[in-house]
This record gives C-alpha cells, sequence and structure tokens, in this order.
C-alpha cells in the first residue's frame, strides 16, 4: 500500500498543484460551491413532487443514464485507459514498481477527480431527500450503489484501455460493440420493437434496479446478486490484464494540470478531429459567394461547427434532452409551462458549448477579418444565427420525445434559445478569455447565459401561464415580445463586436 499511496499523492499533487497555489482560485471555487450546493439541497427536497419520481418507468430512466455513464468510461479507454503524465514514464516506468500497484493508484486517482468530486453534491441532494421522505437508509444505500458502480466502470474502462494500448486485434471493436449495445435500448422510446434498459442484463440495470428498490421498496436481493456477479466478472478481467507488464505501452494522456490547458495538443487534437469528420462531410459544401454577406457567414458557421468537432458535443446535449423529455413524458399529466424554466437549462449549454469551441480554435484565426473591423459584426452575426439553428433543432428533437407545451409556452422556449445563443456570442465577442488556463473570464458565458435566457423567457412563461385571464390579449402580447427579442438579439452581437481582441 505503501507504494500505490506514494504514486497516488504524486498524481493528486501533479494534477491539483495550480489549485493548491492560487489563494483567488481556492476562494472562487469555495464562492461558485456556496452559491450552487445550496440548490441542490432545495431540489432534492423538492425532487418527489416532480412526476418523474412518481413513474412506473423510474428504473429503466436510471438504467439509461447509468448506461450512458458506462459507455462514457469505455470511449475513455479509446485512449489507453490510464491517466498518465509524461513524467510518470520517466520515473514510474524504470523504479521497483509492480504494474497491478501503479494501476492501482491510478484507478483511485481517476475516482479521485471524476468521481470524488460529486459526493458533497451527492450528499446534499440526499439529505434533502431524506428531510423530506424520512428513508435514510435507501437514500444512502443509494449513494454507495452508484459510487460502486461509477468505481466499476472506472476498473473496467482501465482493463479494455489496456488491451487497445497493447495492440490486441478487435479490442477497439469490441469497445464500439460495447458503446452501441449499452445505448441500443434508448431506441425503445422511440420504437417498442426494442427492449428497453428495464429488460436487459446490464451493469447498469442491475445498479439502478438496487437503486429502485432501495428507494421505492421492492426486490433488491435479485439485482444486487446481478451486480455482484457483474462486478466480479469485471474484476477478473482487470486482474487478468493488470499482471502483465503494461509500462511499455503506457502513453501521455495527462500532459496539464487541473484548469490548464495544452494549446499544442488542443490544435493537433482539432486538426485530427476536422480532418476526421471532413471524410464524412466533404460533400456538404458551402458558397461563399452566393446571398448577402450574413447569410453566407451563417452558412459558413454551420459548415464550421459541422467540421470541427462542435457537432458531436451538440448531439451528447441532445441526447441529454431526449431523456428528460422522455422522463417528463412518463407522467398522464398535462404539461406545465412552467417546465421550460426546469428542464431547458440543458439546450442553453448548447451555444455555451459552441462559444467555448470557437474561443479555442478560431479566435486565434480572426486576424483576417479583423483588418477589416466593418464586417466583423457581420461575422458574429452570422456566428449567433447558426447558433441559433444548431440550439433550436436539438431542441425540437428533444422536445418531439416528450410532451408539448402550449404554443406560447414553445414561443417562450425559442426566445430562451435565441437569448441563449445571443448572449453567448455576445460574450466571446466583447471579452477576450484565455484558454490555456483556468480564469475567472473562463466563468462567464456560464454565469451570464442561463440568467439571460431565463429572463427573457419569464414574461412570455407569465403570459402563457395566465393566458385563460387575458383572452385574446394574449398572443398579441408575446408576438410583440418576441419581435423586441429578436430584434435586439441580433444587433447585440454587431455591437459587441466593436470590442474585439485578437
Amino acid at each position: 500500500m505503501g507504494r500505490i499511496r506514494t504514486v497516488y499523492e504524486f498524481k493528486v499533487r501533479q494534477f491539483f498543484g495550480p489549485v493548491f497555489r492560487s489563494a483567488a482560485t481556492i476562494a472562487f471555487l469555495g464562492l461558485a460551491g456556496l452559491v450552487t450546493l445550496p440548490s441542490v439541497l432545495v431540489a432534492g427536497f423538492f425532487l418527489p413532487d416532480t412526476p418523474l419520481w412518481r413513474s412506473t418507468e423510474l428504473a429503466g430512466l436510471f438504467g439509461a443514464g447509468l448506461s450512458a455513464f458506462l459507455a462514457f468510461d469505455l470511449l475513455f479507454a479509446v485512449s489507453g485507459g490510464t491517466l498518465t503524465h509524461p513524467a510518470e514514464i520517466d520515473f514510474f516506468a524504470t523504479a521497483p514498481l509492480r504494474p497491478r500497484q501503479y494501476l492501482a493508484a491510478d484507478l483511485l486517482f481517476q475516482f479521485t477527480v471524476t468521481d470524488a468530486l460529486a459526493i458533497p453534491v451527492l450528499g446534499l441532494g440526499a439529505i434533502g431527500l431524506g428531510l423530506r421522505t424520512g428513508n435514510w437508509a435507501g437514500i444512502f444505500s443509494s449513494i454507495v450503489v452508484f459510487l460502486l458502480f461509477a468505481a466499476m466502470g472506472l476498473v473496467l474502462g482501465q482493463a479494455m484501455g489496456l488491451a487497445v494500448a497493447a495492440g490486441k486485434r478487435g479490442a477497439k471493436s469490441v469497445l464500439v460493440a460495447m458503446v452501441i449495445v449499452l445505448l441500443l435500448p434508448s431506441v425503445r422510446w422511440y420504437s417498442p420493437l426494442v427492449p428497453g434498459y428495464a429488460q436487459v442484463p446490464f451493469p447498469s440495470t442491475a445498479a439502478a434496479g438496487v437503486i429502485a428498490g432501495s428507494l421505492f421498496g421492492g426486490d433488491v436481493l435479485g439485482p444486487a446478486v446481478e451486480f455482484a456477479l457483474f462486478g466480479v466478472a469485471i474484476l477478473v478481467v482487470w486482474i487478468v490484464q493488470s499482471g502483465r507488464d503494461i509500462f511499455p505501452n503506457l502513453r501521455p494522456t495527462m500532459r496539464v494540470a487541473f484548469g490548464q490547458a495544452d494549446l499544442r495538443k488542443v490544435a493537433m487534437r482539432q486538426e485530427a478531429l476536422t480532418r476526421g469528420l471532413g471524410r464524412l462531410t466533404r460533400r456538404v459544401t458551402v458558397d461563399l459567394m452566393k446571398g448577402a454577406p450574413i447569410a453566407m457567414m451563417t452558412r459558413f458557421h454551420l459548415m464550421r461547427i459541422l467540421r470541427d468537432g462542435s457537432i458531436l458535443m451538440v448531439g451528447l446535449l441532445t441526447g441529454i434532452l431526449v431523456v428528460i423529455g422522455a422522463a417528463n413524458r412518463v407522467s398522464s399529466d398535462s404539461p406545465s409551462d412552467f417546465s421550460a424554466f426546469t428542464t431547458g437549462w440543458t439546450a442553453l449549454m448548447i451555444p455555451v458549448i459552441l462559444s467555448f469551441n470557437w474561443n479555442a480554435t478560431e479566435r486565434a484565426n480572426l486576424w483576417t477579418v479583423a483588418m477589416a473591423p466593418k464586417y466583423l459584426g457581420t461575422y458574429f452575426r452570422g456566428f449567433y444565427r447558426a447558433a441559433a439553428v444548431v440550439t433550436l433543432v436539438a431542441s425540437v428533437v428533444g422536445a418531439l420525445a416528450g410532451n408539448a407545451g402550449s404554443p406560447i409556452g414553445v414561443v417562450a422556449s425559442i426566445l430562451m434559445a435565441f437569448a441563449a445563443c445571443g448572449t453567448a456570442v455576445t460574450v466571446v465577442a466583447a471579452v477576450k478569455i484565455p484558454t490555456d488556463a483556468f480564469s475567472l473570464k473562463s466563468v462567464l458565458p456560464f454565469l451570464v447565459v442561463p440568467p439571460v435566457a431565463l429572463a427573457v423567457g419569464g414574461p412570455a412563461i407569465a403570459v402563457a401561464i395566465f393566458a385563460g385571464s387575458l383572452g385574446l390579449i394574449a398572443w398579441p402580447l408575446v408576438i410583440a415580445y418576441a419581435v423586441l427579442i429578436l430584434y435586439l438579439f441580433d444587433r447585440l452581437p454587431r455591437r459587441a463586436a466593436l470590442r474585439f481582441e485578437l
């Protein structure tokens, strides 16, 4: 254990070193926790009031979420399954250290940086839920099962990653097949011919069965035995893989510390991603000589989003929207327009992600456009409109998976999407955000975009809720408000372009 602890401490100190040396960063992270964590306590307290909590399909939804969690661990395994700093290859590979000792320390480190940091969030949510339901034993058992499942996913991901790093034939194909199989039951929400998560024997569904049984009462022994058998099988696979000399196959997968970025590595990864997606999207072209300048820039940004990999993250967030929509659909009650405030946050993150990707990959390339500042406004207005198109498409896909609100509520959601896109583009255009390290400016989009979007949607939601009392005047009010919002947010990026800095 001494050697495992030494390796683990080195990895933790290397990764969190910049945070420990910066009092400002510690103060900011503490303030962010004080601001956000109380809302988790409140959310846990009111969770039993949601239709999701009363659904008979809750175990299947738990299984879907845990399967996506496990699929992410397996995708990480493609890079080798370990979080290895270059210095570790020079030091630990030549030290009197057994491969299994290094891998155990790496698993502890992976759990620390991915799952252990979520324990305060789980704890506060559990306190809120416990105060409401009084089922403290079931809630505690559910958290323990979730943490065990998270650890199981890391162990499986590392074991499969070692096989990939060793160049074993078919290892990557098996990984891809496992990811597809884990996600395939989600098709049942669109086609009843596919078995759902509650009918398939996955580690995720076994864990979901234990959690559902602990929270609501029911069969716990059967899912617990199945979960334990999966755990034993995964542990056996890890023991076999970790008993070999893995040091010659280690590759540096973690070159920077917490809150930092290796710009050279980011550029290389972005180039490879663009080149790979280019093989699939080269048939989709954009003619820069046709149409008005603003239409041309909109098409240009849509093509860039498609080819630079941003569309992959949009697809992931759209999948989350589909899950949320399916969760809302489990209730037979008519949908509330107020649900746009509780479920629309995922759609609001799409323009934030798009703006972050642009800031990291495209800002430095904009010097040619910046030579003619008059046209920067057109460039950013096109970016805003392209982001709005992508966000609206994702929102529509998510809405089709669940119940739709009233027509006025739909308009409110559309206005929130446009406001989020306009605000995100305005922030990255007007504020120079560093891309190579953590800074207070880097959290501005996350702090500014959601409140602005929710504030914009608030008046329309209020009209939708009181439409019966307002009568015929409701729609004229909403239409006039929508025209005003669309006009303002279409102009904001152009004004922000005046403050643009490379």
